[in-house]
């Protein structure tokens, strides 16, 4: 079997947070003469190896793939005060790899609160990134209502005996309704082994200021108009009529485009054949603009 035609590495970025210095775990897919540079960010409890299978579809077309695990999830360092599990400090660290990785032209993909961090990010840098692909936004953000954030919360302190019964409890969470009977070992990336045991691959303490967020909404359609990047939401589901009459009115007045209904019955996972020709297509200015 050849080789495939880009590199998988892992580098260590170090940021600092005020006199603090955590470490965040960067994997790397990268082409010999990339054409460009795709950032990925991940979901609430998710790392950067829920990109793997659309990673491989971008570096197989040429793209430097940036897959960050954020603070606090997968390999990345953990705060010591959970508190400090805070936005201003999620989306330094966001910013850290995309000023480090991102180049003239970079796209951003995020998952659903990765897709929140994200816009908070380009609302507060400027950053210059010519493509956004937003999966499973939220377009009225309220933390406590989140299925995902809902689940991370219920697992708190929760561990397994056997690998096997731990990636069969995150098969069994909210995001991977898709895959619910699939081959456990697609979520390995999710579950770590820790003092004889396992348990899942983010730092408890990322739920402990969520309390502060209780009856809050967020508009987030007042985030989605200020980016001047291209902009695509791409949703599993089908939107609902007040979701959809946001887009509408978001699509009159920004460069944002909407494909929904995807997987009718579950999140994206970015991992069918059509969601990767989709993402890949939007990421290689192939998409039609819809508004024409």
């Amino acid at each position: 079997m050849s080789p495939l035609p880009f590199e998988v590495s892992v580098e260590q970025l170090l940021v600092p947070f005020g006199s603090l210095f955590v470490n965040l775990q960067v994997r790397l897919f990268e082409p010999a003469t990339p054409i460009g540079t795709v950032v990925c960010y991940h979901g609430f409890s998710g790392n950067g190896a829920d990109f793997e299978p659309l990673a491989h579809a971008l570096a197989l077309n040429g793209y430097l793939v940036v897959c960050p695990d954020l603070v606090g999830r997968g390999a990345s360092g953990h705060f010591d005060d959970p508190h400090q599990y805070n936005l201003n400090n999620v989306v330094t660290a966001a910013a850290a790899v995309l000023q480090k990785y991102g180049t003239a032209g970079t796209a951003v993909v995020a998952m659903g609160w990765g897709a929140v961090i994200a816009l908070v990010l380009l609302d507060r840098t400027r950053a210059p990134v010519a493509r956004l692909l937003l999966c499973d936004l939220p377009l009225d953000f309220s933390p406590l209502a989140d299925p995902v954030i809902a689940r991370a919360i219920a697992d708190v302190g929760i561990s397994f005996a056997t690998r096997e019964e731990a990636e069969r409890h995150v098969l069994a969470s909210p995001e991977f309704d898709s895959i619910r009977d699939g081959d456990p070992g697609l979520v390995a990336h999710r579950v770590r082994a820790a003092d004889g045991r396992f348990r899942l691959s983010h730092d408890d303490g990322i739920v402990a200021r969520l309390g502060s967020f209780a009856g809050r909404h967020f508009d987030i359609a007042q985030l989605l108009r200020k980016p001047a990047a291209r902009t695509l939401l791409l949703y599993g589901r089908a939107l609902d009529a007040a979701s959809r009459a946001t887009v509408d009115r978001l699509r009159a007045t920004a460069r944002i485009d909407c494909i929904d209904g995807l997987t009718p019955s579950a999140p994206l996972l970015l991992r069918s054949t059509l969601e990767l020709l989709i993402a890949l297509g939007f990421i290689a200015h192939r998409l039609p603009d819809q508004r024409a």
